[in-house]
């Protein structure tokens, strides 16, 4: 099964991919909305360490200059996960006997 990765805004097969762009269209450098929906498309976790790194305009050994650093906190937001509210334990409980089979088994009790 051959998956196309999506390379900020263009279309790469995998081997297109991982020899460096060949036949695909080059990065452009967009740091918006777009931008950032278009690299959550992209399987990460296939591509070698050097390509994320260039694709994300980023120096593996260096990092992120400070001031690319605040540009892209100023677009972005911070780099943080927003917690969400969690269910309480009593409501957790009540849901495991929210089954049909529970119901039936409840109710041929009564009888």
């Amino acid at each position: 099964m051959v998956k196309n990765i999506i390379i900020i805004g263009t279309r790469c097969a995998p081997a297109q991919v991982s020899s460096g762009n060949a036949g695909c269209d080059p990065p452009v450098r967009r740091h918006d909305a777009t931008h950032m929906k278009t690299l959550t498309r992209i399987d990460w976790h296939q591509l070698p360490a050097e390509q994320a790194a260039r694709l994300l305009e980023s120096d593996p050994a260096g990092g992120l200059v400070p001031a690319e650093v605040e540009a892209r906190r100023q677009r972005f937001g911070p780099n943080q996960i927003t917690a969400q509210q969690r269910v309480p334990r009593w409501l957790r409980f009540l849901l495991q006997f929210h089954q049909p089979l529970i119901y039936i088994l409840l109710a041929s009790t009564v009888v």
